[in-house]
């Protein structure tokens, strides 16, 4: 299983197994490693954002995401 520790502004998390993967990238289980908590981490793959349409598709869905308010969104 890969396993690589990532750190977000202090937020410590391994990443753990696939959950799914998708036109840009794949999502992966993630761990806090000082609460345990889980959640999911999109992944995304710069090589495969090809054009301007895929940018702004990629664009769209962040700025989504960031409206989105929901204790397993962050």
């Amino acid at each position: 299983m890969l396993r690589r520790m990532l750190t977000f502004a202090f937020l410590l998390v391994f990443i753990g197994r696939s959950l799914g993967q998708g036109t840009f990238g794949k999502v992966r289980v993630g761990t806090h490693t000082i609460t345990g908590e889980q959640v999911a981490i999109k992944i995304l793959e710069k090589d495969r954002i090809k054009d301007r349409a895929d940018v702004e598709r990629v664009t769209r869905e962040i700025n989504i995401l960031k409206k989105v308010r929901h204790p397993n969104v962050i």
